[in-house]
């Protein structure tokens, strides 16, 4: 009787990461992505725009805008409700990047599915997963959340071209969607306008198929126009009552600019085409080659091969994926060069580097490729995993902060923070809380002794920024502010019955720092005689960036309140609020979409003449 051998246990691994049916190591894959994400949201320090944004989330969806000065509505929606379930942390307030930017995976399988093989498409899903640069900048912004449904829509759209010859308007929708969370959607929207245009052109030769295709056309233009009247009315309101627009209408169209001028607006210079060449250079140097150097330079390789292996029967599809990248990295690069408005561009190097992947294994050995591929895989996430390193192990302080308040600062309680603290920070930090800027409150105190009621010990504590500088960047320019702090920091030190330490932590260790072992604040808790009257003055002084904060607390002081007069203004204002509530609800089922999709598509899209087996 002959002996069967087994096979190694790295072989018999590799045969059941590759067999049949491969969603399941998409979910794994998905499932991985989701968890890295989950840990690296809740730890990594904020940046300052966070804060704009997280603090302006803060209440609105009782308040019910139609839209901000700043972004689409969608976004602080979703976000508000996050808050409501899981209470303000770096986490709810990030809830959307985690969740939305780990169903991208899916998305990125199903995108590269179009183009190459599921082999391909696995590759591309995992490089996406743990892309570092992604993961980092999961933060309390709109672009991750966005990008989905602008990934989405691709899909939809490369794929009823390749499948039916013409693009049906569903596309359309979660284009629409996109543009209500970030207005720079926009972009996206004039290239996928274009080859729109451009394939009913292609399928005027065909009668019927042209009719058909140039119905859905219209379709679609109708349905982008709808998905845009809540953002239009609200400009449209806001300028009729104000003669203002929010900051990106402004900052395009040029209209009243004047209004967001001065420190932190850096939107007021709209185009700027002559910064186009260093920007673009920021972006593939400071930003792609120095957070996420596998994933860029696997997608520069796989450009080339992408590029030189374009046959004519899909120049179409593959020129679609292309320019709407390349249209929106330069349009964005002439425009402004923060990090995080480049996220979307993590999904096609994922998307090309894996094909870059599957090219060297074959080349290397055909014969052992999956094993190959499966140690590639492995070294690409153990490299970064230790670039994250520190993120993974270590929490914020600003998050350290935010659970000292939940855990230990009751309602009645006076909070005092040194104004060395990002005032973004202070109001995220401390929203539900009475607390005050340590520059304001000789002020408070001065005004609460003309008031009504006696002096009572108010239990207090004092918030000190241990390093001088927690978020401005400025203070090493202003000595005597700084000395000013630092005295009001030692008064309530000598004061004191407890104090609790804050270290940092949450960033990259970089050039031998790291600010986990460092003090970032010192907490001192104490009672003070004070009139209880100053708890609800200080609430007055809560105001970061044209809103109070929560937004929902004084509505009729808001820099854009306006009220709606005349019956078509009545009726466009409930159109719109319509429109609006509907597409939140279309973002919300889009979650369990995308699953749908992956069930249909087998994981496999690719038309017959890109198809191999594996």
């Amino acid at each position: 009787m002959e002996i069967k051998k087994s096979k190694p246990i790295l072989d018999r691994t590799i045969d059941f990461i590759f067999s049949k049916d491969e969603r399941k190591w998409l979910l794994l894959i998905f499932l991985l992505g989701l968890i890295l994400r989950f840990i690296i949201t809740s730890h990594n320090a904020p940046v300052a725009d966070e804060m704009v944004h997280g603090s302006h989330a803060l209440g609105i969806s009782s308040l019910r805008p139609l839209s901000t000065i700043t972004q689409g509505p969608i976004w602080f929606y979703l976000t508000d409700i996050a808050y409501r379930i899981f209470n303000v942390h770096l986490f709810s307030g990030r809830f959307l990047a985690l969740l939305f930017g780990s169903l991208s995976i899916l998305l990125i399988y199903l995108l590269a599915g179009l183009f190459f093989n599921k082999k391909t498409a696995l590759i591309s899903s995992f490089l996406f997963a743990v892309s570092p640069f992604h993961m980092l900048w999961a933060r309390i912004y709109m672009d991750e959340f966005m990008a989905f449904f602008i990934l989405l829509a691709a899909y939809l759209f490369i794929k009823d071209y390749k499948t039916k010859g013409y693009i049906t308007p569903l596309s359309a929708l979660f284009l629409g969607i996109g543009c209500l969370i970030k207005i720079i959607a926009g972009v996206f929207i004039v290239v996928f306008s274009l080859f729109l245009i451009f394939s009913v052109y292609k399928n005027r030769s065909n009668k019927e198929l042209f009719k058909k295709s140039l119905k859905y056309a219209i379709f679609f233009f109708i349905i982008i126009a709808l998905c845009l009247v809540p953002l239009v009315s609200y400009n449209y309101f806001l300028y009729k009552e104000k003669g203002i627009v929010d900051l990106p209408f402004a900052m395009y169209f040029g209209i009243n600019t004047q209004v967001y001028q001065g420190s932190g607006l850096a939107h007021e210079g709209g185009f700027m085409i002559n910064n186009l060449p260093r920007n673009l250079y920021i972006v593939f140097t400071v930003y792609f080659l120095k957070q996420d150097a596998v994933n860029l330079i696997l997608g520069v390789l796989g450009l080339l091969l992408f590029v030189a292996n374009i046959r004519k029967e899909e120049t179409f599809e593959k020129s679609f994926i292309l320019v709407l990248f390349g249209f929106a990295l330069l349009f964005i690069a002439s425009t402004i060069v923060l990090d995080t408005h480049y996220t979307y561009f993590v999904a096609i190097f994922a998307i090309l580097g894996g094909q870059t992947i599957d090219y060297i294994s074959k080349k290397v050995s055909e014969k052992n490729e999956r094993k190959i591929i499966s140690l590639i895989l492995l070294a690409v996430l153990i490299f970064n995993l230790i670039f994250l390193w520190n993120v993974i192990l270590t929490k914020s302080s600003t998050e350290k902060v935010r659970e000292f308040a939940i855990d230990n600062i009751d309602k009645d309680s006076l909070v005092v923070a040194d104004s060395r603290i990002y005032r973004g920070n202070i109001a995220w930090m401390l929203n539900d809380k009475h607390y005050v800027e340590a520059s304001l409150l000789p002020q408070l105190m001065e005004y609460s002794k003309g008031a009504e009621g006696r002096a009572q010990l108010v239990h207090t504590y004092f918030i000190e920024c241990a390093i001088d500088d927690c978020g401005w960047g400025t203070i090493k320019d202003q000595p005597d502010f700084n000395k000013s702090m630092e005295d009001m920091a030692a008064a309530f030190k000598n004061i004191s019955q407890k104090t609790f330490q804050i270290k940092g932590g949450g960033t990259r260790v970089h050039n031998g720092y790291d600010d986990s072992r460092l003090n970032q604040f010192i907490i001192y808790e104490t009672y003070i005689p004070i009139n209880p009257v100053i708890l609800q003055l200080t609430d007055q002084t809560h105001n970061f960036f044209f809103y109070d904060i929560p937004r929902n607390r004084n509505p009729i002081r808001a820099f854009d309140y306006y009220e709606v007069y005349g019956v078509l203004d009545t009726i466009l204002n409930f159109i719109a609020y319509s429109i609006l509530y509907l597409l939140i609800a279309l973002a919300v089922i889009s979650m369990v979409y995308v699953f749908y999709l992956v069930y249909l598509s087998d994981g496999y899209e690719a038309s017959s003449h890109v198809k191999s087996a594996i």
